[in-house]
């Protein structure tokens, strides 16, 4: 999935998860999606998205962990 045009959804509503992740791919984006922040942080470190929609109330951990904890990754820092 890496590339320019590569996105992450980390929502754990799945209608939204699912409109996002429909209408970003009409638009040309290669897009994935995961429904808690355990499943996210997975994705991210197999994957390497160029970008992250991210929900801050994850059933989980919150999105500023799931941030800080991407951050963390050393092969992904910029």
């Amino acid at each position: 999935m890496a590339g320019s045009r590569s996105l992450l959804i980390i929502e754990d509503d799945r209608d939204l998860s699912a409109t996002l992740e429909l209408l970003l791919g009409k638009i040309g984006y290669s897009v994935r999606a995961a429904k808690d922040g355990t499943e996210g942080l997975k994705i991210w470190e197999e994957e390497h998205p160029r970008a992250v929609l991210l929900d801050i109330q994850l059933p989980d951990m919150d999105g500023y962990e799931v941030c800080h904890r991407i951050k963390e990754i050393p092969s992904r820092r910029y």
